[in-house]
């Protein structure tokens, strides 16, 4: 590889991680460019466009994340604090309190909201969204979790795919709205 290939890489991964705040701007740097500037058994001209592509995916998820920490009005550090998101999940960090069904509630809505935001994911299988549920130690003990999404049709779109999975997705304006204020306060320390 060339010098001046290399001083481009570096300037992507700087470029991407540009408005990040400390630690994740560092190690998010440290993955672009170690991922831009990997070895592989690619011919260069294939692993150049290949690593090409990964720097977009970064900065689209950077992007994204960015858009996400600006409509909550709270730092990237805030917002990691909440919620993880990594290999296309968005798991809830902390603890809810209140009743299986407020918690159900609840964490689905801050979990679509990564989906959508984060990931550009709009709407979720309803197995996958229990999964990350379980995943934030958010159970279903009760075995209600589709009624509790039901009766909150003013925070909750609810489709169907072809073989009869359940879609979620937040509502425009309530849902969406919501699960940013919630976000929001669980970011500056708020108990919910």
């Amino acid at each position: 590889m060339e010098t001046k290939d290399i001083k481009k890489k570096i300037q992507l991964a700087l470029d991407a991680v540009e408005k990040l705040d400390e630690p994740y701007k560092l190690e998010t740097y440290k993955i672009i460019l170690s991922k831009s500037l990997g070895f592989s058994t690619y011919s260069s001209e294939e692993n150049t466009e290949k690593n090409n592509e990964t720097t977009t995916e970064e900065l689209d998820l950077n992007q994204d994340i960015k858009k996400l920490t600006e409509l909550c009005k709270i730092s990237s550090r805030e917002l990691f604090d909440v919620l993880k998101i990594e290999n296309d999940e968005v798991i809830l960090k902390k603890i809810l309190t209140g009743t299986e069904a407020e918690q159900q509630i609840i964490g689905s809505q801050l979990i679509l909201l990564g989906y959508e935001f984060a990931l550009g994911i709009p709407e979720v299988e309803s197995g996958m969204l229990k999964g990350v549920l379980k995943k934030s130690n958010i159970t279903d003990r009760s075995r209600n979790f589709a009624q509790h999404m039901r009766n909150r049709k003013d925070l909750f779109n609810l489709s169907s795919t072809k073989s009869n999975q359940n879609l979620y997705s937040l509502t425009a304006n309530k849902g969406r709205n919501s699960a940013i204020e919630l976000l929001a306060k669980l970011a500056q320390g708020e108990e919910i």
